[in-house]
């Protein structure tokens, strides 16, 4: 079988060549019609932290992306990546982290989802005589981090409410 620019590689090795991603980000910029600037950036950027075979299917599913969202903005991008649940996906994670260290989209709230899930969780588990007042105590803690972040002072991680 011939994969990867002509060389022969079996199926083990053609998923572990290097160069994969970037042959799959070769086709994207030509099947796009107005592919982003970024998309080469982004290419090098999961093909530095991730293995070939992983990278590959990042790159094909951010071009499962650009293929239905045609001129869509990097925050938009991310917001579509999301998937529900508990775990925004990978793609998502990487669109995330690529986007925010260029300056091109927000982060995404999902730490502050999952705090409050957590929370939820821990409320609905106390007594029910009991569980008023922790909720209570709960929407105190939240409001002075609240105020500690509008004053510039530290306010309380989420471990900290959650302890």
């Amino acid at each position: 079988m011939i994969r990867g620019g002509g060389a022969r590689l079996c199926n083990r090795c053609w998923q572990r060549c290097p160069q994969r991603p970037y042959t799959r980000a070769e086709h994207l910029l030509a099947e796009l019609d107005d592919p982003p600037n970024w998309l080469w950036d982004f290419t090098i950027h999961v093909s530095s932290r991730y293995c070939p075979a992983l990278a590959t299917r990042l790159v094909s599913q951010l071009g499962a992306l650009l293929r239905t969202e045609r001129r869509a903005m990097p925050q938009t991008l991310l917001d579509r990546a999301r998937i529900p649940g508990r775990s925004i996906g990978s793609l998502a994670k990487v669109l995330e982290d690529f986007f925010t260290a260029r300056g091109l989209a927000l982060p995404t709230d999902q730490s502050q989802r999952l705090a409050a899930g957590r929370r939820a969780r821990r409320v609905q588990a106390v007594p029910e005589p009991l569980r008023p007042a922790v909720a209570a105590f709960e929407r105190a803690m939240l409001d002075e981090r609240g105020r500690a972040r509008r004053a510039g002072t530290r306010p309380r991680a989420d471990t900290t409410i959650d302890k």
